[in-house]
């Protein structure tokens, strides 16, 4: 059975939307769900909540996040019924899923809209975010996407929509921000920072299968792509130190050596709190260096020549399906 929009489980046409609840920004996506593959977003907007700190840091989601995101949430429902779209579908992905706290959460966020908050597994994430990136490669085409949040990464493969594997690891631009933290990056150095990441990465029991995975699948004609915040950041920043109006313009290409001259152009004054003209939002800027660290580390990895970052991301794919799927959905497992 499919969750619709409406809670039915039949398709509709018209105004569909969603709201994702990620780790640093809960985002509101509404498009019209005749032709939601080609036209632009009828309403695209996100809030700042920044709770996957919490759970990196304390393995939980404070009461003080819990009530911000609870009415972040909330505002964010009134801003797609504005929009036309009366029941947006809310689901959470990673910080959810971990959070000790987590049916807590469900509650009292479902308690506020009086919506349902779905909680997407693993499978489920990978699968409707590569949906949603690979939506405008060529049906018969092959392609891979690397989505790299705030509290885990997801690699995924298939052709024509359809997902035929996928990896997920707990790793994300929080974890990197809190290891950083840790070495003291800014009295250590950048470069001290980078190999206390590199050791760290390469001891986790997670990373080996990401890293052969990629090895496997972004050859052989395959299109690699990357969504997420992180890597839509980094491409506004290329953009930015190209001399190029620094907003999203279509899907664009990240390679090895954008991400060395974004380092070496941004690190310090990252570390070190001195940059303040970046043309993005002052939330995620802490966040830019270990997105940055956290993508080249796995780039050089798995001996990546070059990425095609979009902006298409898991909300397209949840749209684009008309809502999403009992076999998408997360089950906690009952503690004896």
């Amino acid at each position: 059975m499919i969750r619709n929009l409406d809670g039915s489980s039949e398709v509709k046409k018209g105004i569909h939307g969603c709201i994702d609840l990620g780790s640093s920004f809960f985002r509101l996506l509404v498009v019209d769900g005749g032709c939601a593959g080609t036209a632009p977003p009828v309403c695209e907007r996100r809030r700042y909540v920044g709770w996957g700190d919490d759970l990196e840091r304390f393995g939980e989601v404070s009461p003080a996040s819990v009530e911000t995101a609870a009415s972040e949430l909330d505002g964010l429902v009134s801003l797609a019924r504005d929009c036309g779209c009366d029941e947006p579908v809310i689901f959470g992905t990673n910080t959810i899923r971990s959070a000790r706290n987590g049916p807590a959460i469900v509650r009292r966020l479902s308690g506020r809209v009086s919506r349902p908050v779905l909680v997407l597994s693993p499978r489920g994430e990978a699968a409707l975010g590569f949906r949603g990136a690979s939506s405008f490669v060529t049906v018969d085409q092959a392609a891979a996407v690397l989505d790299l949040g705030g509290t885990s990464t997801e690699f995924a493969w298939g052709t024509g929509g359809d997902m035929e594997g996928f990896v997920s690891i707990p790793w994300g631009t929080h974890r990197v921000s809190r290891l950083a933290g840790e070495c003291s990056p800014v009295s250590g150095g950048l470069r001290r920072s980078m190999l206390f990441l590199h050791r760290s990465f390469a001891r986790d029991e997670y990373t080996g299968p990401l890293i052969e995975s990629l090895r496997s699948h972004v050859s052989g004609g395959r299109v690699f792509l990357a969504t997420g915040g992180t890597a839509l950041t980094l491409l506004i920043v290329k953009r930015f130190m190209n001399g190029l109006p620094p907003v999203y313009a279509g899907p664009g290409p990240l390679d090895p050596d954008d991400l060395y001259l974004i380092r070496r152009r941004l690190g310090r004054p990252l570390l070190s709190g001195r940059l303040r003209a970046l043309p993005v939002e002052a939330e995620r800027v802490p966040l830019i260096l270990p997105g940055l660290l956290l993508l080249e580390r796995i780039v050089s990895l798995a001996g990546v020549a070059g990425l095609t970052v979009t902006a298409r991301d898991l909300r397209w794919g949840v749209v684009m399906c008309g809502g999403i799927g009992e076999e998408h959905l997360f089950v906690r497992k009952k503690s004896n």
